[in-house]
């Protein structure tokens, strides 16, 4: 078994909070937002580590903190469903009030 992605996957760093060391890697979540390395009765891996977003997401380099979860749904699946929001050409500017 491989701990490293394969090329063009997704890639986020696990850190210690308290020690700020590398503890892990992750690809994020399945197909279905579940957490691949959910085990019924343990945390995630990343429960309580900062998560630090590496390759392939639209958040690179932004490290947050995951809280304590229940159940396998991948905390890190907010990622996948963050669309920056991009003006078409010949789109207005809000306005200001």
């Amino acid at each position: 078994m491989s701990l490293m992605p394969a090329e063009g996957d997704r890639l986020f760093v696990l850190v210690d909070a308290r020690s700020r060391h590398a503890v892990g890697i992750c690809n994020g979540p399945g197909p279905s937002g579940e957490c691949p390395s959910y085990v019924p009765g343990q945390p995630l891996p990343c429960e309580g580590r900062r998560v630090v977003p590496m390759r392939r997401t639209s958040v690179n380099g932004l490290p947050f903190l995951v809280d304590p979860s229940e159940g396998n749904r991948c905390p890190l699946a907010w990622v996948d469903s963050v669309t920056p929001e991009v003006a078409e050409p010949g789109d207005a500017a809000p306005e200001s009030r």
